[in-house]
């Protein structure tokens, strides 16, 4: 009986301690960045960029650390944005960041309907043009673009708790004299199994790529 009782207590004190560490921990987080996250999860993009765009370097660590943290909690465009400033310091993660971001954004803008959403991917590129940079002098590294697919893989797989896809469809051209619409869900579970199969040839992809850029 004092060993149940003991049990308990201890669960009780772990539950409770962890309670109080995760509220203290969000108190922690500074204002702006509270307003930058509440933003984008509202999905009032231009509001959040604004705000991302007013933050100190110490205040952008912190935005990046809890994206790091709650990969699915935002919409994955986020981690393109921030890419540039982790690339200060730790490039290859920079490259995990905007790839991992990207990848995501891809699934959730072919779930939109309107399929002008999906130009939107064409302009990441110019939101991080460090990270990009530096990614095409790894890009004859087979084996580390091979890793870095199985990562952003991995993490979606995992991190399947996401927000919902709609956010990209407000970047459509219908969303100016309509409210966006998805795609059936069941739709997803292909666009997803596509990209996974698009990441594992992407070292394969690029070397074609070189190859035909060489010939013309």
């Amino acid at each position: 009986m004092k060993k149940r009782i003991c049990g308990l207590l201890i669960i009780f004190l772990m539950l409770t301690f962890g309670v109080i560490l995760k509220v203290g921990s969000s108190d922690k987080m500074s204002p702006a960045v509270k307003n930058l996250i509440k933003s984008a999860q509202s999905n009032k993009t231009e509001k959040a960029i604004t705000t991302y765009k007013n933050l100190n370097d110490e205040q952008i660590k912190e935005f990046y650390e809890y994206l790091e943290k709650n990969p699915g909690k935002l919409p994955p465009v986020y981690f393109v944005m921030v890419a540039d400033k982790v690339y200060e310091n730790d490039k290859d993660k920079a490259v995990f960041f905007y790839n991992f971001g990207k990848a995501r954004a891809r699934e959730d803008v072919m779930m939109c309907q309107d399929t002008t959403a999906r130009q939107q991917l064409m302009m990441y590129g110019w939101i991080a043009p460090q990270t990009v940079q530096y990614m095409q002098t790894k890009s004859s590294d087979t084996q580390y673009i091979d890793n870095l697919a199985l990562k952003i893989i991995e993490w979606d797989n995992r991190y399947n708790n996401r927000v919902s896809p709609i956010w990209a469809c407000y970047h459509g051209i219908s969303a100016f004299s309509e409210k966006p619409q998805l795609l059936p869900k069941e739709e997803f579970a292909k666009i997803q199994k596509q990209t996974h199969e698009d990441l594992k040839n992407m070292s394969k992809s690029i070397q074609e790529y070189k190859k035909k850029s060489k010939t013309k």
